[in-house]
C-alpha cells in the first residue's frame, strides 16, 4: 500500500502544473463573474458552477488519457518497476495520483461556490453534486487509464469517447435504465439539470455502479499492462 501511495503523490507532483492551470481557470472565471455580474448574478454563478463541474469531469480524463504513455516516454516506469513493485500496483498508483488531482480540483471547486453563495446570501445545495462529478470523473479516468495502458493516447481518446458514449447510444433503444451501464454520461446530463433550489436532481443508484466498474478496469488495466514490454522506447 505504501508502493501504491507514493507512487500517486509523486504523480500528483508531475502533474502539479496541470493542475495549477486548472485552478486558475476555475478561480479567474468566478473573479471575472463577480466583476460582472454584481450582486444578483445567481443565474450566472449557477451556470458558472455547472460548467465547472464539467470540465472536472473532463480533466479527470484528459490527465489521465496520456499517464502511461508519458511515464513510459520519461522512462521514469523503468525506474519504478526496477524496485520490485508489481504492475497492478504500478496501475493502482496512476488511479490513486488521478482520483488525488480530482478531489483537489472537486474539493476546491466546492469551497469557492460555497463561499459565493454564502456572501450572495443563497442556500445551495452544492456538495451532493461536487460529490456526483467527483466520482463521475474517477470513473471517466478510470476508463481512459485502461484504454492507456495499451493504446496511444490519439487512439485511446478515441476508445474511451466510444465506451463513454455507448449508454447513451443504448438508451435509445432499451431505455433510460441504459443510462447508467457506464454512468459517466448520466452524470453529464444530471448536471445540466442541477438547480441551486433542488440540487443533485439524479439519483444515487449509479455509484455502486460507477465502484464496482473502476475496481474491474483496475484489473483489466493491470493484466492488460503486465504483458506490455515497458522497456520499448516510444516517441
Amino acid at each position: 500500500m505504501k508502493a501504491i501511495w507514493l507512487i500517486a503523490v509523486n504523480f500528483v507532483r508531475e502533474q502539479r502544473i496541470v493542475l495549477l492551470v486548472f485552478l486558475l481557470w476555475l478561480f479567474g472565471f468566478v473573479a471575472l463573474f463577480g466583476l460582472f455580474t454584481g450582486p444578483n448574478g445567481a443565474a450566472e454563478y449557477q451556470a458558472l458552477f455547472q460548467q465547472q463541474a464539467l470540465y472536472g469531469i473532463v480533466y479527470g480524463l484528459l490527465v489521465a488519457i496520456s499517464s502511461v504513455h508519458g511515464e513510459r516516454k520519461s522512462r521514469r516506469i523503468l525506474a519504478v518497476l526496477s524496485k520490485g513493485i508489481y504492475r497492478g500496483e504500478y496501475i493502482a498508483g496512476l488511479m490513486l495520483g488521478n482520483a488525488l488531482l480530482t478531489s483537489i480540483y472537486m474539493g476546491t471547486m466546492g469551497l469557492v461556490h460555497t463561499m459565493i453563495m454564502h456572501r450572495l446570501g443563497i442556500h445551495a445545495r452544492l456538495w451532493p453534486t461536487v460529490a456526483a462529478a467527483w466520482v463521475a470523473s474517477i470513473l471517466a479516468g478510470s476508463v481512459a487509464l485502461f484504454f492507456g495502458t495499451f493504446l496511444h493516447p490519439a487512439f485511446a481518446a478515441i476508445g474511451t469517447s466510444f465506451v463513454l458514449g455507448v449508454p447513451a447510444l443504448l438508451e435509445r433503444t432499451f431505455g433510460a435504465v441504459s443510462a447508467q451501464i457506464v454512468p459517466v454520461n448520466y452524470v453529464l446530463r444530471e448536471l445540466l439539470n442541477y438547480s441551486y433550489e433542488h440540487g443533485w436532481p439524479g439519483s444515487w443508484q449509479f455509484v455502486p455502479i460507477a465502484i464496482i466498474e473502476i475496481v474491474l478496469l483496475w484489473a483489466m488495466a493491470a493484466i492488460v499492462f503486465s504483458r506490455r514490454d515497458v522497456t520499448v522506447a516510444i516517441e
